[in-house]
Formats: structure tokens, C-alpha cells, sequence
């Protein structure tokens, strides 16, 4: 009801009447009339948004590498990591898990570039997952601090968090 109100509330002054005090309620939606000078309108709201989705956890199975060694991966290949997002397989970088190693693979389609970084641990999904270049810039900027991040990938998901710091 309150995002409703709010909702009209903001509607610019003196060109908007409404038409009556309360909204209505019709089942799960709630609305208000508003009229103006050529026309009527009814203003629908459903019901209450869903709570945000809890904070992002790591998966069970993870790997803690260094931060300088992830840093230098990703300085190493993001400039052959195609800028182009509509090439989303070039626009990325792969993230392949290895034995003791996670490596780390980007081309613009004319070159090619991969560095490895040690790891400690075991990824149980062990498939090759591409992450959007964006994603790779804030992994980059999360490597600041010289600690150890934990990284841990999922079917879906690719999940990093240093000191705290969660990026999902």
C-alpha cells in the first residue's frame, strides 16, 4: 500500500487529481484513480515484492589462492580479452579448473592468452565457465589487498570472497 502512495505522490503536482483519499483493493491488487483533464487513470499495484534473495554464499567445495597470483593471472590475460560484448565467448574470460592450479584463458579471436595460478583445494564442478568481462574487472579489483581469496564455481555461479567481501 505504501509504494502505492508513494508511486502518486510523485506524480507532478497540479496535473494529476485523485479520485478519492484510500486506494482500492481488488483481491491481491491494490489501486487509485487519478484523473486529468482528458482522461481517467487506474494505477495497479500487486502484491508486496518478494524479500531480496539472502547474501550470496560460497559453494561447498572451493579454492583459496593467493591474491597477487590471481591478480597476475587476470593482468596477464584481460588485455587479450575481446571488448566487444556482443562476442560473449571472446568478451570474457575462462575460468578452468586443474588439478592444484585454476587457469585462466582469454582471446580477441587473433590472439590467445592463459596464465595459471596454484590454488589449494578441490573444485568439485570441474567444467570451464566463462565469465563476463565485467565480472572479471570486479574479480580484478577485489585482488587489491594482498590476502588470499577463496573462489568457488557452481553450475550456475561463480562465487569470490576475500576478507569478508563477497562478489557473486
Amino acid at each position: 500500500l505504501a509504494p502505492l502512495l508513494r508511486a502518486v505522490a510523485a506524480l507532478p503536482a497540479g496535473h494529476f487529481v485523485l479520485r478519492g483519499q484510500v486506494p482500492y483493493v481488488r483481491g491481491q491488487e491494490q489501486y487509485v484513480d487519478l484523473w486529468t483533464a482528458a482522461c481517467t487513470y487506474r494505477v495497479f499495484t500487486g502484491p508486496e515484492p518478494a524479500p531480496p534473495p539472502p547474501h550470496p554464499v560460497l559453494p561447498a567445495h572451493t579454492v583459496c589462492m593467493d591474491a597477487r597470483d590471481l591478480r597476475r593471472c587476470l593482468d596477464q590475460v584481460l588485455p587479450y580479452a575481446a571488448p566487444d560484448v556482443n562476442r560473449y565467448g571472446l568478451s570474457g574470460v575462462c575460468v578452468e579448473p586443474r588439478e592444484g592450479a585454476v587457469r585462466f584463458v582469454a582471446t580477441d579471436g587473433n590472439r590467445l592468452a592463459w596464465a595459471e595460478a596454484p590454488c589449494e583445494g578441490a573444485l568439485v564442478y570441474e567444467r570451464r565457465r566463462v565469465l563476463p568481462l565485467p565480472a572479471v574487472v570486479a574479480l580484478r579489483a577485489l585482488t587489491e589487498r594482498d590476502s588470499h581469496v577463496t573462489l568457488g564455481l557452481t553450475a550456475t555461479d561463480v562465487v569470490a570472497e576475500q576478507d569478508g567481501r563477497i562478489l557473486a
